[in-house]
């Protein structure tokens, strides 16, 4: 079957020697046998390599705090990257100005997102609703004392005057 294929390349080649060598280096018959395998096992063994790496896998995310950002937030910082980005100065001003603007908007999205994720206070449980509910909403017989109706009682001691 090679013999077939290296003659059919030395066909439509002219006959010319670089044809001919041509066609068995394709064949790879311009190899021994130890070194082919060898071969095949090294495609083989980059082709297992290729499959089992994602690409996404390669690296880690570059900024993996620009996904806490909202959309609005993420918008905005990726203006200002791209403006930080095309200054019309040295490599070296436009990457300390991407790297500047990398590190205030980190540290918004790590501020926002710690407080969009903190822990609230439990206000039922010490009393906080008790003091910020109006005094209207709270029962008469309130345990707290908060209620008042605001009348002036008769054993007050009357004002001087007139």
């Amino acid at each position: 079957m090679n013999t077939k294929l290296v003659n059919s390349a030395a066909l439509t080649q002219n006959r010319t020697a670089a044809g001919i060598a041509l066609a068995l280096d394709s064949a790879r018959m311009l190899m021994t046998p130890e070194v082919a395998a060898e071969l095949e096992q090294l495609r083989a063994r980059i082709a297992e390599l290729e499959a089992a790496q994602k690409p996404s896998e390669t690296y880690p995310p570059a900024l993996p705090w620009a996904a806490l950002m909202d959309s609005e937030d993420l918008a905005d910082f990726l203006d200002e990257l791209a403006a930080s980005a095309i200054t019309h100065a040295s490599n070296a001003v436009a990457l300390a100005e991407v790297e500047a603007t990398c590190g205030r908007w980190r540290v918004i999205a790590e501020a926002q997102h710690a407080h969009n994720t903190a822990p609230g206070p439990d206000i039922e449980a010490d009393g906080i609703a008790r003091r910020i509910v109006p005094v209207q909403a709270l029962r008469e017989d309130d345990p707290c004392g908060l209620h008042h109706d605001y009348r002036l009682g008769r054993d007050l001691p009357e004002m001087g005057g007139v």
